[in-house]
């Protein structure tokens, strides 16, 4: 408590954010969902040093998370923010902590060039985008050469982190609530040589199902995190960069050795093989398959070269945006959990327009190529063109804010709407009012065997979690 006093009184600059949200289900759409979700999100963050010379800076981010459905469940969460120091050493200007380093121009598409900080994607679209990137330790060199036109970034991450996302037990899960234990409840009507196992299994999955909400939680994590490698120097990554810069535009060139921060799971090919058959094996087979089965998934997490070039300019009155990017490795994720990897490419355009401070709108569009994908791709196609575009209007001397963001992707013909009206009573509290409307062309899986097997896109997959929202933020 004394050093963190101290860090406070050395501080140069100090501030505060509070932000909390809930999201209430517009519909019943199926047992066990949660109606109501409140998210309330802390920010604290504090500088200190000179303006211009080796400064330290420091962020808390604290979490709490309320989940309303069939039953109740609430945690709370502290993660260090992005914190380290920011000065001098020789020719170099150097960054070093737990960082988040954002590289591309995509604001309102999933990327395709920032890939080198882990993502959020536990609450889907309902996370704000400034708690999307997960800080990482790493260290960032940084000299200029040719004068100013041309900067070098040398960026070396010392161990791997890994996207969050929650396995099974949410809204935004791949599996959902009930889905394990009314799928296992069906294997009592499988063909099968002795009539106890089915019933048991349906036990199992029931059991499954009612397990305490913390230790799903802590399973969810340990899933997400598994067979992720040590926290060792050997297992880095390294990233250069060049950025370029002239009067009315800018460009970078990137090339790293990185380590996907999605894991590639499979799912044991014997248990597979009784998902996809429905059909239980005799006793001396079933011993065979369970008995070769270390454990029912593996998860790897395989390296990948990037090469990627970004660039922005105005023509005119618009903004211009673009970027491409080729990967090695991609992970592609199969039906009935099965990973590879293949290499692809992407591009991406974005297009801005303001009117001052009063009206800004922009549209962008993101392809992907992968070039050796599996034929049964899950919530993915080898060919995917998405689109999107934003508007923001401020108003009564940026009391009043009114946005709408539309994404469409044009594979699955899956779309999502989120409207918002913000208003600022005062220039520390803000109150927003919205909604997040998702639809696509599939309807949304009603079991753990359609969710194994969708042929729909992201959008459909979940679009039962249409909900009105509600936020407050207070800033100091």
């Amino acid at each position: 408590m004394f050093l963190w006093l101290a860090t406070v009184a050395l501080a140069s600059d100090a501030g505060f954010l509070l932000r909390s949200e809930g999201a209430f289900d517009l519909a019943n759409d199926r047992p066990g969902e949660d109606t109501a979700e409140v998210r309330t999100r802390m920010r604290g963050f504090m500088t200190g040093g000179p303006e211009f010379g080796d400064r330290w800076f420091l962020e808390v981010w604290g979490e709490h998370q309320f989940l309303s459905g069939d039953d109740m469940e609430g945690w709370w969460e502290v993660t260090p923010g992005p914190s380290g120091w920011h000065g001098k050493l020789g020719a170099f200007d150097v960054r070093a902590g737990h960082l988040i380093e954002r590289w591309g121009k995509m604001d309102l598409l999933p990327p395709l060039l920032d890939v080198i900080n882990p993502r959020d994607m536990s609450a889907g679209p309902m996370t704000p985008p400034e708690y999307l990137r997960l800080p990482l330790p790493m260290m960032v060199f940084a000299t200029d050469l040719a004068g100013q036109a041309v900067r070098s970034e040398t960026t070396l991450v010392p161990w791997a982190g890994a996207d969050r996302v929650d396995s099974r037990g949410t809204d935004w899960s791949l599996m959902r609530q009930g889905m394990i234990s009314s799928y296992t409840r069906g294997i009592e009507d499988w063909p099968c040589c002795f009539d106890d196992l089915g019933a048991s299994l349906g036990t199992l999955g029931a059991n499954i199902e009612d397990q305490d909400s913390r230790y799903r939680r802590g399973l969810n994590l340990a899933g997400a995190e598994r067979n992720l490698p040590d926290a060792l120097p050997l297992q880095g990554e390294v990233a250069q960069r060049f950025l370029f810069s002239w009067p009315g535009g800018d460009m970078s060139l990137t090339g790293a050795y990185l380590r996907t921060n999605q894991a590639a799971v499979d799912l044991d090919d014997g248990i597979r093989d009784i998902v996809q058959d429905e059909l239980l094996p005799a006793v001396t087979e079933l011993q065979t398959v369970l008995g070769g089965a270390t454990s029912l998934t593996t998860n790897s997490w395989p390296r990948t070269w990037l090469a990627g070039l970004d660039a922005s300019t105005m023509l005119g009155p618009i903004g211009v945006r673009v970027e491409g990017r080729w990967m090695s490795d991609q992970v592609a994720r199969s039906k009935y959990i099965k990973s590879s990897t293949t290499p692809s490419v992407g591009a991406g355009l974005g297009l801005d327009w303001s009117y001052g401070t009063t009206l800004f709108v922009s549209a962008e569009a993101r392809f992907e190529h992968m070039f050796d994908p599996p034929t049964t791709l899950l919530l993915s196609r080898r060919d995917q063109l998405t689109l999107a575009g934003t508007a923001r209007a401020s108003l009564l001397a940026d009391k009043l804010r009114l946005s709408v963001l539309g994404i469409y992707d044009t594979t699955f013909g899956d779309w999502m709407a989120k409207p918002s009206v913000s208003y600022r009573p005062s220039d520390t509290w803000e109150i927003t009012a919205g909604a997040v409307l998702i639809d696509g062309a599939v309807e949304a899986p009603k079991g753990l065997e359609d969710a194994l097997s969708y042929g729909g896109g992201p959008g459909s997959y979940w679009s039962q979690n249409d909900a009105a929202t509600l936020a407050v933020t207070w800033i100091k």
